[in-house]
């Protein structure tokens, strides 16, 4: 999901901020990093713990990080389609 919503930003990197659909693209570039960055808190979480440095004593838990990411998608899911309703629109114009 990750890869394929920064390809379509990609495509429209070239868009001017006159745009209708700018603000949009805007959102969920920032919707996307603040995504990125929770996976690879997580990651790094795990990592650590993984290699003994929290606790050998104590399970892994991950539901508070995956809770988290699972928000963040939630949210990255209603940008995007406000982009891509955004887009749509302007091409229908």
């Amino acid at each position: 999901m990750v890869k394929s919503i920064s390809g379509m930003l990609k495509t429209y990197r070239g868009m001017k901020s006159d745009h209708p659909a700018y603000e949009a693209m805007i959102a969920v570039r920032e919707g996307l990093n603040k995504l990125n960055s929770a996976i690879e808190n997580a990651e790094v979480k795990r990592e650590a713990h993984r290699q003994g440095y929290v606790s050998r004593f104590r399970t892994y838990d991950a539901s508070g990080d995956n809770k988290k990411i699972e928000i963040l998608c939630e949210d990255l899911m209603k940008r995007l389609e406000l982009f891509t309703n955004l887009i749509q629109l302007k091409e229908g114009c």
